[in-house]
């Protein structure tokens, strides 16, 4: 009555062999539960979203330390009348009258400015 082992495994289907094997890398997904983020990062952030803010509600412009124009922001550019492409590679001296530009102050400024006095 009872049917012994060795006959049912020899009445199993034999697979065909694979011509070519293909390796697949498993993937591991780890989860960690973020952290809370160091005094240094969040015055870091705080940092960012405080020169975020003042580029949404201030004109901007930044320059080289010698006066060129390297950007300016949307609110600037609405303030004086330019476009971007327009002040960009110029120097600061473009906004000022040009007797203010030929005085000592003004080259004084730009010479303190470019050493960081």
């Amino acid at each position: 009555m009872s049917k012994s082992k060795s006959s049912s495994s020899s009445k199993r289907a034999s697979s065909p062999k694979p011509t070519s094997r293909k390796t697949i890398a498993p993937k591991l997904v780890v989860a960690a539960k973020p952290q809370a983020p160091a005094a240094e990062d969040n015055e870091l952030h705080d940092e960012a979203n405080q020169v975020k803010a003042i580029n949404r509600t201030q004109a901007v412009i930044h320059f080289e330390m010698n006066g060129t124009i390297t950007d300016a922001n949307d609110n600037f550019l609405n303030a004086v009348g330019y476009r971007r492409d327009e002040i960009v590679g110029k120097h600061h001296s473009m906004f000022v009258d040009p007797q203010e530009v030929r005085t000592d102050d003004y080259r004084r400024f730009w010479d303190k400015f470019a050493t960081g006095t």
